[in-house]
């Protein structure tokens, strides 16, 4: 083919895909992906915080119950005491009275 024939082809409307283009549109895509992953993990990070959160106060809870029904006993046990205490003097007072 002579030099001159070159130029007679016809160009073709078709360009080749811009590498610059196509490498920003890859790094936008890859540091989207990234960012996304990232806040997977920092979500995945906060609910594991929260989750151990939520045993702790759970476990906090079932200590503060079993304390109360502890604190519910002693009071009843404490007023059994004084109706006794109350019952005793009763019958010291009658028996002075006699």
């Amino acid at each position: 083919m002579s030099p001159s024939a070159s130029h007679c082809r016809p160009r073709s409307t078709h360009s080749p895909p811009d590498s610059t283009t196509s490498h920003a549109n890859t790094r936008r895509l890859a540091t989207e992906v990234f960012q996304v992953q990232r806040e997977a993990l920092f979500n995945k990070s906060e609910r594991h915080v929260a989750e151990a959160q939520l045993a702790t106060m759970q476990q906090q809870l079932a200590d503060l119950q079993a304390q109360s029904s502890h604190v519910q006993e002693l009071h009843k046990d404490i007023q059994d005491s004084q109706g006794l205490v109350k019952e005793k003097d009763c019958k010291v007072r009658l028996r002075h009275k006699w």
